[in-house]
């Protein structure tokens, strides 16, 4: 108890630092977390809104939720990226200035190929109910969020955090607003599926005005065109196989799933998604803010991972325990859905959502410290094994449990190599 009192005394210290240092813009980065906070509960009542309305057809909706923010989340190095390289410092008469429409319509471009590839490979296996349909939603909902993830990462960048926070919690409203709306008239996969795809674009055009008025069209980066593109392409691989490892999961669940389980795999698939959540959705969320930190306090890097990594490995074992005691019949409750698994795995469930953190934060680490190659390759690693252990012929439950273990720890390994190495190379 004095260890864990110790670590909750460390994460509260953590958590003050991130606060109270007030930004050049004169705001404070304390708003980000209590908009991220918001967020957060917007999922779970997202995911449990769907799951009560749709049944055991959730799972065919989790599908579609898990492919579409496995491209968004890939399309998440951009906004690092961006996040990393954009600061007071960069707009300067001798910054290069990139105009946002040009980036943005080549990013566009390079989406849509990318999604319509994806899509045209997988969408029959993991798209099982309306695979065109669906498929054109997450074609035009990914390549149209680009210009959020581009305006967000400048906002991460420059320190802007109010008109970031407006952005990150209007996103999720509106997601829920139209999801609950269009249930009212049809359980229509298809309609849902454009639903849940399309509030990027919307938030991005409301939030407009805004946008002009704090960044205008200019994002001045600390590189070159070409230096940018290539750190944006390392940025980019490293969130696709972060994004693979965590949103991709229940996918391939699914689509590894008979009809006849559905059942089943509607249950692990919501419990996997609910018990993991406020760790890895906690740290996916703030992961631009890490590498903001870690970039603009070089000297608390170490500390400040340790820091993160013993305080959420304090929360994991509380929330395993409270999954534990109380998981099962709670999420049955809330859910509807019947949970064919014991108390004690729901709790190793939970508690491998520290591993993922741990990467989460490694990977800030090495990206905040230019380490582009080694924080691409070290989530390309996590993801792979995790897949691949996922596509063993054995029962669900048990490689479910291995995979989210082996493959994290995986992909944090290969960052702290490549922090150790650029550590060498720079004394």
């Amino acid at each position: 108890m004095i260890g864990y009192a110790r670590t909750v005394r460390e994460y509260v210290l953590m958590l003050r630092y991130m606060s109270n240092r007030v930004s050049s813009a004169g705001q404070q980065p304390r708003i980000v977390l209590y908009a991220t906070l918001l967020a957060g509960l917007g999922g779970f009542g997202i995911t449990i809104s769907m799951a009560n309305i749709l049944g055991n057809d959730y799972a065919n909706f989790a599908a579609f939720w898990a492919v579409y923010f496995v491209v968004l989340g890939a399309l998440g190095g951009i906004q690092q990226e961006t996040a990393r390289a954009t600061s007071l410092s960069t707009l300067s008469p001798s910054s290069r200035p990139f105009k946002h429409v040009y980036l943005m319509g080549l990013l566009i471009a390079f989406v849509t190929l990318a999604t319509m590839t994806f899509t045209f490979l997988f969408a029959n296996q993991i798209l099982r109910v309306g695979p065109l349909e669906q498929s054109l939603a997450l074609i035009f909902g990914t390549a149209l969020s680009v210009p959020s993830l581009v305006a967000g990462g400048a906002l991460f960048g420059l320190k802007l955090w109010k008109p970031l926070s407006v952005f990150i919690i209007l996103d999720v409203v509106i997601r829920w607003v139209l999801l609950l709306v269009v249930s009212v008239f049809t359980h229509d996969l298809a309609w849902l599926s454009w639903m849940v795809a399309v509030p990027s674009i919307i938030t991005f055009a409301l939030l407009l005005p805004v946008i002009r008025s704090t960044l205008g069209f200019d994002i001045a980066l600390d590189s070159t065109f070409q230096q940018a593109a290539k750190n944006m392409f390392y940025a980019t691989v490293a969130a696709l196989g972060a994004s693979v490892l965590i949103n991709g999961v229940p996918a391939v669940l699914v689509a590894k799933a008979d009809q006849e389980d559905l059942g089943l795999t509607a249950g692990l698939v919501f419990a996997l998604i609910m018990t993991r959540a406020p760790l890895v959705v906690g740290s996916m969320a703030l992961q631009s803010l890490y590498v903001v930190r870690f970039r603009d306090f070089p000297g608390a890097r170490g500390r400040g991972a340790i820091v993160l990594g013993l305080a959420g490995l304090g929360l994991s074992l509380v929330l395993a325990l409270a999954s534990w005691v109380f998981g099962l019949p709670l999420l049955e409750a809330i859910s509807g859905l019947e949970m064919r698994f014991s108390a004690e795995y729901l709790a190793g469930l939970t508690l491998t959502s520290v591993f993922t953190m741990w990467v989460v934060i490694s990977g800030s680490f090495n990206l905040a410290s230019s380490n582009h190659a080694f924080y691409a390759l070290g989530w390309l690693v996590a993801a792979a094994v995790t897949i691949s252990i996922l596509l063993i012929p054995a029962a669900s439950e048990i490689k479910l449990l291995v995979a989210l273990t082996a493959g994290p720890l995986a992909g944090m390994s290969i960052h702290l190599v490549g922090h150790i190495r650029g550590a060498k190379e720079n004394s």
